[in-house]
């Protein structure tokens, strides 16, 4: 080993150096699911389901969205594969090639859930949705975001590029581009009255589109400086994918959760305002979404600076403590009544009545946000040690708590409908962090055989 090398593992890391290459990945993630609530002012104002249905008409957008991303879920650990193995020009091709493979598999399976016999089973008998006007929202979803979600597979690569040269700040510059494109495009579209669920994919396939050629410009010098590395030609795409492959599933299960969490709420749907409280759940966690989505990316900060030593494993627990706390502050502002009234009634087209009933969905979906951020602290550290298995684990975990605390609730009905994802999603993220860190634990005890339990074997 190097000097340079060994500076690089026993050098100690600041909470401001983590922080800077933190937050551009943050914002990154959390434009993801900000773009929701912009998208939202379109839909929420649609008339497909009748005058003043527009709320109902974004649940159905929303539950079509997760049968997207479900399918989308078999790429969840390319990013982490390619921060492991995507290091020469070689190995970042296999990789390209990986992404765009998985991507074409993807589609297919989206364009399959739209016509027979799979409509049915997804779409009737999944998802809960019989009603044909519901039925054709939730295809006509499906069939127009295949482009958006096939570029989220393209960009992949360049994103890959800059995390690994530490570039990050591209991708905030990207990210902070989508955004504003994405609000300006709803203003736009809100000002020449181009509503409902069309338009609103239309207003979010253009700006991530644009991210996207944007990164692969961006990228440029990285993708240079892979060409002077020497190949590695072990790292080809099937042994890429057989990393991958765990991630993907455990990725497929948490993605999956969201379509059983929303058969569930459907299944309770037995009161009047039951299909409102459905929206109102919707509603809520697209607000808190973004922040808890983009705590979970301490995930990436612990692969990019542990080191196998106690100190350093602290540091970065103590990091994903913090971060997660503060980015549990951000919707507080939100119980704000200006802000509830402005944002509940304005934006997003909800009676001022059922305001308190999103916001006590929101009281519940605070904590999870640094809940998110220790889940991704023990995901990070199981992908460290080589063992992707355990992030399944953890999320295999997830999937089964919340079928059975969602079941309990559905049976019992001690619970609100609006409040039944909120506290299912909560509970069964505590028990998925469980579930990794104490297999994780015991890796390290069986095979650690210095005093540093917390020293990687795989070093």
């Amino acid at each position: 080993m190097s000097t340079k090398e060994e500076l690089n593992i026993n050098d100690s890391v600041s909470f401001m150096e983590m922080t800077r290459y933190f937050i551009p990945l943050l914002l990154s993630t959390a434009s993801q699911a900000l773009t929701y609530p912009l998208v939202g002012r379109i839909v929420t104002r649609g008339t497909t389901l009748g005058a003043g249905m527009g709320t109902i008409e974004y649940s159905v957008f929303a539950q079509a969205q997760t049968i997207m991303f479900l399918v989308g879920a078999i790429g969840a650990g390319l990013v982490v594969t390619g921060m492991v193995f995507a290091k020469s020009h070689r190995s970042m091709s296999e990789f390209t090639k990986l992404s765009l493979i998985l991507g074409a598999i993807a589609i297919l399976m989206q364009i399959a859930a739209c016509i027979p016999p799979f409509d049915t089973l997804v779409i009737q008998k999944f998802l809960h949705l019989t009603e044909p006007d519901k039925i054709k929202i939730t295809k006509q979803t499906l069939i127009f975001c295949t482009l958006m979600n096939f570029t989220f597979f393209v960009r992949n690569a360049p994103q890959v590029a800059l995390l690994n040269s530490r570039r990050t700040h591209m991708i905030s510059t990207s990210t902070i581009g989508r955004i504003i494109a994405t609000w300006g495009l709803s203003n736009i579209f809100l000002k020449f009255g181009l509503i409902g669920y069309l338009n609103g994919i239309i207003c979010m396939t253009i700006p991530v589109v644009m991210e996207t050629v944007f990164l692969y410009i961006a990228s440029r010098p990285e993708y240079r400086a892979l060409a002077a590395i020497s190949e590695d030609r072990s790292a080809t795409w099937l042994k890429q994918l057989i990393f991958t492959l765990p991630l993907s599933l455990g990725g497929i299960c948490m993605t999956a959760s969201a379509t059983i969490l929303a058969r569930f709420l459907n299944l309770a749907a037995g009161s009047s305002n039951a299909a409102l409280a459905v929206a109102v759940h919707y509603i809520a966690w697209g607000i808190a979404n973004p922040a808890s989505a983009g705590a979970n990316r301490t995930q990436a900060v612990f692969l990019t600076f542990a080191n196998g030593r106690r100190d350093r494993w602290l540091q970065i627990l103590k990091f994903s403590v913090i971060i997660g706390v503060i980015l549990s502050l951000i919707p507080l502002i939100f119980f704000i009544p200006p802000v509830a009234r402005a944002y509940f009634a304005g934006e997003q087209n909800l009676s001022p009545e059922n305001i308190p009933m999103a916001l006590k969905a929101m009281a519940v979906v605070i904590p999870m946000i640094p809940m998110r951020a220790l889940l991704g602290f023990a995901e990070g550290d199981a992908a460290f040690i080589r063992k992707p298995i355990y992030v399944l684990f953890g999320q295999i975990a997830y999937v089964l708590s919340l079928i059975l605390i969602e079941y309990w609730m559905l049976r019992t009905k001690l619970v609100p409908v609006h409040l039944m994802g909120v506290w299912g999603i909560l509970l069964s993220t505590v028990i998925s962090i469980f579930t990794i860190m104490i297999f994780v634990f015991i890796n390290r005890r069986k095979n650690s055989n210095i005093t540093d339990i917390l020293a990687c074997p795989a070093c």
